[in-house]
């Protein structure tokens, strides 16, 4: 792989990125700090109720990394054109800014109709911080090797 293919570096990057996210939302939601992850939120698009059967959680792990590659493409797209100067900070922007479409935006406005309680809300913001992060720093390091 080339290490200036937009398309798969942002892909893989952002691959890396939500693996990171969902191990952190996992661990989050088993200690009780929330009580739904992505996964539940990603389900929601597919009208599934819960995360009780095989093709839920399938469907849900397929639209959240293919939402995660897309992503990672349009960070890197972003940090091309702007330079790969502070990658983590504007990493972590994008994750804040992320944090505010997926789980306001996008949820509140009836395109997805998953209930979150306001715990949950908040919590959701740092595993989508470290998204951002993950995901920026993984391009920077790709692109100066």
């Amino acid at each position: 792989m080339h290490k200036g293919d937009i398309i798969l570096t942002g892909a893989l990057a952002g691959f890396i990125g939500n693996i990171v996210k969902l191990l952190t939302a996992f661990l989050m939601y088993y200690t009780g700090i929330i009580n739904k992850t992505y996964l539940h939120i990603a389900s929601k698009y597919y009208q599934h109720d819960s995360l009780d059967n095989i093709f839920a959680i399938l469907n849900s792990l397929v639209a959240d990394f293919f939402y995660a590659a897309t992503l990672g493409v349009i960070f890197f797209i972003i940090l091309k054109n702007t330079n790969m100067y502070y990658a983590k900070l504007k990493g972590l922007l994008f994750g804040g800014l992320l944090h505010i479409l997926n789980n306001g935006v996008l949820i509140f406005d009836g395109f997805n109709d998953v209930v979150l309680d306001e715990a949950t809300e908040f919590f959701l913001l740092f595993p989508t911080l470290i998204f951002g992060f993950v995901t920026c720093w993984i391009i920077k390091k790709r692109s100066l090797n």
